[in-house]
């Protein structure tokens, strides 16, 4: 597959190139940047994966308009908020493509995790008091969550509190750690009352290499929305959406997301 250059807008970022002294990428200004709309067509795009840097504002829209004017479906796995806006998610079904969206949801990470143990604690009648989790790593994406991580703190703290049925203090935080390479570690803390007001505290240390964690994830969300596209759906698609993203248009519990995902690939 050829590699082109698309427009440089805010998917590469200034501190990225210069952070603590490091340059992590430069940008080859011996070529211009092909027309997006046209090289889609000409190569017949199917489905636009979006996994450009976290906060990559302008461009991830800017990809979502190319698509639409090329025919293709988009799959959105940054936080940027794009099968979740009413008014993008409608922009892509007048076009007629499907999208799908936002966030990745990764195969075992430190968000699906903390869904499952905090929901455990609301089904034990446990009240939730408060709960955290701190996320670290050494790669360029952890970069990016410290210096313009807005919108990933809300993927997060929504994808939790969702499935919670009271307002619980949730606060998710992330950490540039040079040494940890690829490798992230989430500290996940949950701290509730129990009978009698009796405190419980759980705390929980994950480890994964990150860059893979969501690579089964992103080749079933293009499946799932091939199959959109060839079944002539358009706009977001709430099922893969609920199950493979932390931030889709509706929020559902993680074992009624599967069972609406595998509803959903058989067609019913």
């Amino acid at each position: 597959a050829p590699v082109l250059k698309g427009p440089v807008l805010d998917g590469a970022p200034d501190h990225l190139q210069h952070y603590y002294g490091k340059d992590y990428f430069t940008i080859d200004d011996s070529q211009e940047p092909v027309d997006v709309v046209k090289a889609l067509k000409d190569y017949k795009v199917d489905v636009i994966l979006i996994n450009l840097p976290t906060g990559s504002h302008d461009a991830a829209r800017f990809y979502v308009d190319a698509a639409c004017e090329a025919g293709c479906g988009v799959v959105n796995g940054i936080p940027e908020l794009i099968a979740s806006t009413p008014a993008i998610a409608d922009k892509c079904k007048k076009a007629g493509i499907p999208v799908i969206g936002d966030d990745w949801k990764s195969q075992l990470g430190a968000t699906i995790v903390h869904r499952a143990l905090a929901k455990l604690f609301e089904d034990r009648g446990i009240k939730i008091t408060k709960s955290y989790q701190l996320n670290y790593a050494g790669n360029t994406d952890f970069i990016n969550l410290v210096m313009r991580g807005e919108t990933k703190h809300v993927t997060k703290h929504d994808a939790i509190a969702s499935i919670l049925k009271h307002d619980v203090p949730i606060a998710p935080g992330f950490a540039f750690v040079d040494n940890q390479g690829d490798q992230k570690t989430a500290i996940i803390c949950i701290e509730g009352q129990k009978f009698g007001g009796a405190p419980v505290s759980l705390n929980l240390k994950l480890d994964v290499i990150d860059s893979p964690n969501s690579g089964g994830i992103s080749v079933d969300a293009v499946r799932c929305c091939m199959l959109a596209k060839d079944r002539g759906m358009a706009g977001a698609i709430e099922e893969p959406s609920s199950y493979f993203m932390k931030h889709p248009p509706v929020q559902h519990p993680d074992d009624q997301c599967r069972a609406m995902l595998e509803d959903f690939i058989a067609g019913k």
